[in-house]
């Protein structure tokens, strides 16, 4: 990281609607320009790499940090207690932990995602898109009755969730796709996300998890209750934070 070469100016706002339907135009101009940008237009102000021998120099320097919830939640709240609950779980979620504690909860879900687990699902997965394209009918929309509700339908399903909240848990995982997915998220969105944040912890607080620890079953949310009795996984915010961010 050292040896990259001073960043140009920041760069102009960039990410708009034909940005969204093709980027590569976009990332091609950003990496014939230089390897190294400043740009305001992302959550305030963020370092662009556009080399991947540098990117990955970047996610293994210990002296960066994947903990960058606080000014990313909290930026849109009116108070700090006001987004409390979203950012007490966004904290201890997988993709924003350094080490040790990413790689303990890294080797507690990485048997769940072996290439044999994931061929096993793919009967699992072939019956929700019959489902999805039944319940659809003869004329519609793919993105709105397969693309959007399959992912988390996927997921339910290897959490074992019942099939009667599956379609709150694509509601769920819309209003945090909105939020992960924005430039600079709105206060609309991260209210949306914390309200489905808290709805899908509470889900899992009240119903899921105590029906899983009584009777333990074949799937991510056993998994992480059996690595929580031997302590991988703490309790708590912990635990619910992986289950939530699973989806």
């Amino acid at each position: 990281m050292s040896a990259l070469p001073a960043p140009r100016e920041s760069v102009a706002p960039f990410v708009d609607l034909a940005f969204l339907q093709d980027p590569y135009p976009a990332y091609r101009a950003l990496r014939e320009a230089g390897p190294l940008h400043w740009s305001e237009e992302f959550f305030g102000g963020a370092w662009l790499l556009t080399r991947h021998a540098d990117v990955e120099a970047a996610l293994r320097d210990p002296r960066l940090s994947a903990r960058r919830t606080g000014g990313w939640v909290m930026r849109a709240a009116d108070s700090r207690e006001e987004l409390t609950p979203m950012q007490r779980l966004f904290t201890r979620c997988l993709p924003f932990l350094d080490a040790p504690d990413h790689t303990r909860l890294r080797k507690v879900l990485q048997p769940a995602f072996r290439p044999d687990r994931i061929q096993a699902l793919k009967p699992t997965t072939q019956a929700l898109i019959d489902e999805l394209l039944d319940e659809a009918g003869e004329d519609f929309d793919f993105m709105t009755a397969v693309a959007r509700p399959l992912p988390a339908r996927v997921i339910a399903r290897l959490m074992d969730v019942d099939a009667a909240v599956y379609g709150d848990f694509t509601l769920w995982s819309e209003d945090l796709a909105a939020f992960l997915g924005a430039v600079s998220p709105t206060q609309a969105q991260v209210r949306a996300a914390q309200r489905s944040v808290v709805a899908l912890a509470g889900y899992f607080e009240r119903e899921l998890l105590p029906r899983r620890r009584k009777e333990p079953g074949d799937d991510l949310v056993s998994l992480l209750l059996a690595a929580e009795a031997e302590g991988q996984v703490q309790d708590g915010a912990e635990l619910l934070a992986q289950c939530a961010m699973l989806l």
